[in-house]
């Protein structure tokens, strides 16, 4: 079944591709595809992105919800108090659901749009993110996110949220890494200061 919806994905891939530059990219095709289902109580929420390191592509199953009444009415996403956020481990060059490691945070959290992710060689993968803890979908939000650093330990199925010193006051989001450091550890990374309100931004931090 797996390998038919991966020849599914495959031929519903364009063959050719326009990249931002407006040259043509060499052929594309989905090389493995892993269909993973979430339990019904999770089934509502918004998975907007994902981080990746070089071993495992990190899920986002997160603490923002978005139902179909909702958006009918001009709101888009609210936030659930009530559902930890959960992160997902997905082995890359696997096409196995069953082999995706689950990891619950210890409160409810929103991710949007991770900065960075990477391996550690003690068994746990870092994953650094701006969060909030409320979220406003109506057609003029007002939203705060801020960094934090996530430690998933794949031994011991333990997650833990640091608020790095500083962080707290700073209300950021839509954060970049050097192309060279993505899925790698890194140093550095720079992400957007919305000191205007909801994406809003007046300038960069590092």
């Amino acid at each position: 079944a797996v390998e038919a919806e991966a020849a599914e994905a495959e031929a519903a891939v364009a063959e050719e591709a326009v990249s931002i530059q407006g040259v043509m990219a060499p052929p594309t095709a989905v090389r493995l595809a892993c269909r993973v289902e979430l339990p019904a109580e999770h089934a509502h929420g918004i998975a907007h992105d994902i981080a990746v390191t070089e071993s495992f592509c990190v899920l986002l199953d997160t603490s923002i919800t978005v139902e179909l009444d909702d958006v009918l009415s001009g709101t888009f996403g609210s936030f659930d108090h009530n559902r930890p956020a959960r992160i997902g481990l997905a082995p890359i060059g696997s096409s196995a659901a069953d082999d995706v490691l689950w990891f619950t945070l210890e409160r409810p959290l929103g991710i949007v749009h991770p900065l960075a992710a990477w391996d550690d060689e003690d068994g746990t993968t870092v994953l650094w993110t701006p969060v909030c803890t409320e979220f406003d979908g109506s057609p003029t939000p007002e939203n705060e996110a801020h960094m934090v650093e996530i430690t998933l330990d794949r031994l011991s199925g333990e997650a833990h949220v640091r608020s790095p010193d500083g962080a707290a006051g700073l209300n950021t989001e839509f954060g970049r890494m050097h192309p060279d450091y993505v899925g790698r550890r890194a140093r550095y990374g720079f992400t957007g200061i919305m000191d205007g309100g909801d994406a809003k931004f007046g300038g960069i931090a590092k």
